[in-house]
């Protein structure tokens, strides 16, 4: 496809077969309604810091993640309301169109449960640049961070397990299988797989 600028892109969502929105540096916020045989430059978010993930829970709701804020559209990317001013977060997951999840530096794990209006932070006991996550339904979830961390909860995110990675390297996304498997991708070519996350929170129990 071809792009309207230059831009480095970070994140996509795609509403159904023809329309897509995409991400990236400098703010920019493109969409297509034609499966990507033209773009329309939106770039109407009101920034110009990097965004780096964006979901649409449905045709006209949308939420963005930029480096520095969490915006929302309830009328198809037109207009977005910022709804959350928080440092450096990189990666979201939706659960449904109600329960999302940010993650992002200092361990910090941003949850919404009335479909991205309103952001709480849990308590991770973490310090960690976490860079991905990812959620099998409300109650299983996993974050991943640089030097290998990875964080599992069994319980929505009110309780955080740490999981031995076996590895300092830095993990920047992951895919739960299942309630109780995983697969995280980081430098250097690792990509890791637990079959057995359920059975490792009983343990530590």
């Amino acid at each position: 496809l071809t792009p309207p600028t230059s831009n480095s892109l970070w994140g996509v969502s795609a509403v159904n077969t023809t329309t897509a929105f995409f991400v990236g540096t400098g703010g920019v916020l493109w969409k297509t309604t034609n499966s990507g045989s033209s773009f329309s430059v939106l770039n109407n978010l009101g920034t110009t810091e990097t965004l780096t993930d964006i979901i649409f829970t449905s045709p006209t709701v949308g939420i963005v993640v930029g480096q520095s804020s969490i915006r929302r559209t309830i009328n198809g990317g037109s207009t977005w309301t910022l709804v959350n001013s928080s440092s450096l977060l990189k990666e979201m997951c939706f659960v449904d169109i109600n329960i999302g999840y940010v993650v992002g530096s200092g361990g910090k794990v941003l949850k919404t449960t009335d479909g991205g209006i309103n952001w709480t932070q849990l308590t991770t006991n973490s310090t960690a640049y976490l860079q991905g996550v990812s959620f099998y339904d409300a109650n299983n979830g996993i974050v991943v961070g640089i030097n290998g961390v990875i964080l599992v909860t069994n319980d929505g995110g009110t309780t955080w397990y740490n999981q031995s990675s076996g590895t300092t390297t830095n993990l920047y996304d992951v895919r739960m299988l299942s309630p109780t498997s995983a697969v995280v991708v980081g430098d250097g070519g690792k990509v890791l797989k637990n079959n057995k996350l359920l059975l490792a929170l009983v343990c530590i129990n």
